[in-house]
């Protein structure tokens, strides 16, 4: 069971990935053809396929297929991408994804009906194949696979594809749509139908003869599409006397003694599918070449009968470059190709050398002899590749969860032993401690860098959110991304997601005029939302801007004063800033009517709250008619940040520095009173004192404050003493505990307190 489960989480953690790249290229060939994209929704879907049958998945492996059936249409030029195919394919995209939430928590799929999207898929297939007579008729002529030398041609062509090429079949095909154009072809070899059939083999090399009028320039220009590495043409003229036939491409002849090679295959040994694995790369290999042995063999690998190493000759023309490549594949750790001689060959070999050696100079030494012995046996057994090494593994979040905490936790103790030797002034005990110190900041330091996580991991799945919201409202919109490459701590990523979500629906939906509103405006029909991400003076800033409508203070003023969040006659004294602040209010809306997308403002009091309890801030800025820009301010980890320790009425708290303005002491004579609270005059400002008698059993009378602030709104907290700044480890607030206004966590510094750290942020 415990074997069935990881092969299960290595299938939904491939096949996401794979499920990502269909979407997002869907996205780009929605804009308009892109070969690249063709050949990367065929990849994917092709790999889906495979895996969801091998695993059994057989709900899921049906509407696979239909898709890849699909896909084939598209590449091959027999149907064209329009909105309805590209809504329908996105559906079934929505449905794959439900079946791997599916077969993740345990399921096979099965639950999931697609019977209703594969109908539709196949009715794309029957409609693309019900094309005019003369374009069903276009490879025709090519149908014919003939190794005879036609009677009625004008040139003879050979075509190579780059051997790094993915898609050799498309690549092909191309050159074959190009030479109809220009004249007839009378015959290729592999003939067209295998081309395009789902389990093409082609090994890349195409050979053809046409008629045309084409000078033999024109024929290469038409025939070298991108990734052919070789157009060979020759006119009939050129031909031979008397030769008649041409050898077309065939299967290399296993007894020849060129090109034969011995191939040693190693899979990880944390390979959870190290059988398939080798299957695979046999297959890979078999295509391009003939597999004269393996060990073991593939009925031994076809029944798990596998250790980890895979060792085959093979007598193929494609070379080593191309043996590499076939035999590399995920979870492959070692390729090593070598040139393949048979012992009794060296034997041969050596002593027919030797046999020269002794002729020659009598003078030479034996140990000369000896020397030109060993060179020439190194020189006919063939050399050990250097192994490669693993340069990325997969590790369960769990158990990083489980370094962080250890880790904190050396953290900790050594604050603890730290302050032991200082009391104990033991100098030895001081060097090592030292010494001991710096390994486990070390550590620390690589602990954070391994949890980092680039933003992509989230900013993938918004350009199919912008698709959908701007298809649903009828609108244009451009999304443009940038900076998905920065790094954040996973704790802050997992709680990015949704917010982000919220803003960029958001953005669309209410920020984006229709295109005759803007027209009318005079604005490019086609708006624009630009999210972008990059790092600033330590923390990560993301930023989403449009170019839409904007947002009205004068709007939101009228519904502020309407839900009694201001009174009419203090309106008058507020700052565009503070106005526009009134989004975030828990209920507040300037939709005029509830739809399945909500308006700008609904919600965002749950997107400030989700910023902040990261420990971050968010910014809104705004001008009518031109668009808004929310920037969000985040720090990279929670885990570990620098705090400066004071104490209140005898108590210890941790304030973080980066809220921290300054320490100062003030004038107690000057403080005032404002309503209920008290302020200070403090360098051109009032202040208000928070004294935080209720966390801490009565408030400082001290005149020492720590001058905090929150976006732009600053205070003062008194203190007793000010012990100093240091990094601290964040540990949240237990479920028993509960939440605690004021409190962002705790920390347990060297000497065993439970110190806690305050939420700058509510407490503003």
């Amino acid at each position: 069971m415990a074997e069935d489960d990881t092969y299960r989480k290595l299938f939904v953690a491939e096949s996401i990935e794979n499920h990502e790249n269909i979407v997002n290229n869907l996205l780009i060939l929605e804009n308009g053809s892109d070969d690249t994209a063709i050949d990367e929704i065929f990849r994917a879907a092709h790999t889906l396929k495979g895996m969801s049958a091998s695993m059994g998945f057989d709900e899921m492996e049906t509407l696979c297929h239909s898709m890849e059936d699909v896909f084939h249409l598209i590449r091959s030029g027999e149907r064209s991408v329009d909105k309805d195919l590209i809504d329908i394919l996105l559906a079934c995209t929505d449905r794959i994804e439900e079946m791997l939430d599916d077969i993740e928590s345990g399921g096979d799929s099965s639950s999931l009906d697609s019977r209703e999207l594969t109908g539709q898929l196949k009715q794309l297939i029957s409609d693309g194949n019900n094309i005019p007579e003369e374009e069903s008729d276009r490879y025709s002529q090519s149908a014919t696979d003939s190794s005879k030398q036609p009677e009625k041609y004008s040139h003879h062509i050979s075509l190579t594809v780059d051997e790094n090429s993915q898609m050799k079949d498309i690549r092909a095909l191309l050159a074959l749509e190009n030479l109809k154009e220009i004249g007839e072809i009378i015959c290729c070899s592999p003939d067209a139908e295998k081309l395009e059939s789902s389990d093409s083999d082609f090994s890349g090399t195409l050979s053809l003869y046409i008629l045309t009028d084409s000078d033999e320039e024109t024929i290469r220009n038409a025939a070298m599409v991108s990734e052919m590495s070789d157009v060979t043409v020759v006119p009939r003229s050129s031909e031979r006397e008397g030769e008649d036939e041409v050898q077309l491409p065939t299967t290399a002849d296993p007894d020849s003694e060129n090109n034969r090679y011995q191939i040693s295959i190693t899979v990880s040994e944390e390979s959870d599918m190290r059988d398939v694995r080798a299957l695979i790369a046999y297959q890979n290999l078999a295509d391009i070449g003939h597999i004269i042995s393996s060990d073991p063999s593939f009925e031994d690998l076809d029944e798990g009968k596998f250790s980890g190493v895979l060792t085959l000759r093979i007598h193929s023309d494609a070379g080593p470059e191309a043996l590499h490549a076939a035999a590399s594949g995920i979870d492959i750790q070692n390729v090593v190709v070598e040139p393949f001689v048979r012992e009794e060959e060296i034997e041969d070999t050596v002593e027919a050398d030797l046999n020269t050696i002794s002729g020659s100079d009598t003078n030479d030494s034996e140990n000369s002899v000896e020397n030109n012995d060993a060179e020439i046996i190194a020189e006919k057994t063939p050399k050990k590749s250097k192994k490669k090494e693993v340069q990325n593994i997969r590790v369960d979040i769990h158990r990083l969860d489980q370094m962080m905490n250890l880790v904190e936790d050396l953290v900790i103790t050594g604050g603890r032993l730290r302050q032991i030797a200082h009391q104990y002034s033991n100098k030895e005990m001081d060097e090592a401690l030292n010494m001991v110190s710096r390994s486990v900041s070390d550590l620390q330091n690589l602990m954070m860098n391994i949890r980092m996580i680039p933003l992509s991991q989230i900013f993938n799945r918004f350009p199919r959110v912008v698709r959908d919201v701007a298809v649903h409202d009828g609108k244009e919109v451009e999304f443009i991304m940038s900076g998905a490459e920065t790094e954040l701590d996973r704790s802050v990523i997992d709680g990015l997601g949704d917010p982000l979500l919220h803003l960029i629906r958001n953005a669309v939906n209410h920020g984006i005029e229709r295109p005759e509103e803007r027209i009318k405006a005079g604005k490019n029909p086609k708006g624009t939302v630009v999210l972008s991400a990059w790092r600033e003076k330590g923390n990560v800033v993301i930023r989403l801007k449009d170019d839409g409508g904007g947002i009205s203070p004068d709007v939101i003023l009228s519904k502020a004063i309407e839900k009694g969040l201001v009174a009419a006659e203090q309106s008058t004294n507020l700052t565009k800033e503070e106005i526009i602040n009134f989004l975030f209010q828990a209920g507040f809306s300037t939709a005029e009517e509830i739809t399945d997308i909500s308006g700008r403002g609904v919600g965002l009091d749950v997107v400030k709250g989700a910023i902040e309890s990261l420990k971050g801030k968010i910014n809104v800025e705004s001008e009518e008619g031109k668009g808004s820009t929310f920037t969000l301010v985040l720090p990279p980890t929670m885990a570990i940040i620098e705090v400066m320790m004071v104490r209140i009425n005898g108590k210890r708290c941790a304030i973080p520095i980066a809220a921290v303005i300054e320490v100062a002491r003030i004038d107690l004579n000057a403080l005032t009173r404002i309503g209920t609270s008290e302020a200070i005059p403090f360098r051109g400002e009032v202040l208000q004192i928070q004294h935080l008698g209720e966390m801490f059993g009565g408030g400082s009378n001290s005149d020492v404050v720590v001058v905090i602030q929150y976006q732009n709104t600053k205070c003062c907290i008194p203190v007793d003493i000010v012990e100093g700044q240091q990094e601290v480890v964040v540990k949240p607030l237990s479920n028993v505990i509960g939440s605690c206004k004021g409190v962002s966590g705790v920390t347990i510094p060297g000497d065993g307190d439970v110190v806690p750290i305050l939420d700058i942020n509510s407490m503003i």
